[in-house]
């Protein structure tokens, strides 16, 4: 009897032997097997953004591989905040749009003050030559009218001098006439002329 469960013992042993020698051949080169005891660290797995999570795809103490996703999170607050950077991306280029269309109608409005200025400066510079040749004509002409007023008055002086003598000539005359008309009015009246001489 005690043979028989030696042998029992020897047989199972060998088929165990067997079995675990036909497994180890047959598993694959990135598996490993083996008797003993395992110990595992525990990995706390947490994601870059913080959020609600809505759905678990993989089942706790599972395997997990790189790049494998392994939950969902509620993208609500993350797709409010997304829409909301794309609204101010979008105002920010309005206004940069915006500052470009003033900045190129002010360059417009500027080019177009500087050309005119330049065109007064331009004619401003061919109208020196033209007020200085002006101004020299009309001195010439200013100191022609002065001598030609001069003469002139030159002349009315020696004319008030010659109607001045002509006046005293006149009253001169005058006085005589008068003076030879009293002395032939007396001689009339003394009989000494008659009265034809005395008209």
């Amino acid at each position: 009897m005690r043979r028989r469960v030696a042998v029992l013992v020897i047989l199972v042993v060998a088929a165990g032997v067997g079995g675990w020698q036909y497994l180890e051949r047959r598993a694959p080169d990135d598996v490993l097997r083996a008797w003993g005891t395992i110990e595992a660290t525990e990995v706390h797995v947490a994601s870059k953004i913080p959020g609600r999570i809505t759905q678990l795809l993989v089942a706790e103490g599972a395997g997990v591989s790189a790049g494998q996703i392994v939950a969902r999170l509620d993208t609500a607050e993350m797709d409010a905040a997304l829409a909301q950077a794309r609204a101010a991306v979008e105002t920010a280029r309005a206004r940069v749009a915006q500052a470009e269309q003033a900045l190129r109608a002010q360059r417009r409005q500027v080019e177009a003050q500087v050309a005119q200025a330049q065109a007064q400066l331009d004619a401003a510079r061919a109208r020196v030559p033209q007020a200085e040749i002006a101004q020299t004509w009309q001195a010439q002409q200013v100191a022609q009218q002065v001598d030609q007023a001069r003469a002139q008055l030159a002349a009315a002086e020696q004319a008030v001098l010659a109607a001045r003598a002509n006046v005293a000539a006149l009253e001169a005359n005058l006085v005589r006439a008068q003076q030879d008309l009293r002395r032939i009015e007396q001689l009339h009246r003394e009989g000494a002329v008659g009265a034809q001489q005395v008209d």
